[in-house]
């Protein structure tokens, strides 16, 4: 089956030899601060096209401490509770070479793989292909 490209969502879904739906397609992403300090925090990201905004968890505490912070927002995970927490300003780099500056909200109680969220994330790639077999994600 060739590839469905869906310019609603800038995805591009590339289905394998079963034609099965992927769940939770990862990135692989380093996060670093505005002084471009990358403090090895790098991680496989669960590309979320319905969140927002892109979320860390407390493993990327130390990249934050020595900045202000950018905005505070108001998230609800699914059905759960509101929260309000605290977004920076940061690099995220890809592929080792595209670096793309972005706001991501920190959550210390984040208890999943951080996620990449559409605003400042999705919105400024032209495509993702979403490889099924692998669930890895590349970016156009």
């Amino acid at each position: 089956m060739p590839p469905i490209f869906s310019s609603k969502i800038k995805c591009l879904y590339c289905f394998g030899s079963k034609n099965h739906k992927v769940y939770m397609p990862v990135l692989d992403v380093i996060v670093e601060n505005l002084a471009g300090e990358d403090l090895m925090c790098s991680d496989e990201f669960l590309v979320d096209t319905g969140a927002s905004v892109s979320v860390v968890g407390r493993k990327y505490e130390g990249l934050f401490k020595s900045q202000s912070i950018y905005d505070t927002i108001s998230i609800q995970y699914g059905t759960g509770a509101t929260k309000n927490l605290n977004i920076y300003e940061c690099y995220f780099k890809i592929a080792k070479k595209k670096r793309i500056l972005t706001h991501v909200a920190f959550d210390p109680e984040l208890r999943t793989k951080p996620l990449l969220g559409n605003s400042g994330f999705i919105d400024k790639l032209k495509s993702l292909a979403i490889v099924s077999e692998s669930k890895k994600v590349h970016y156009y």
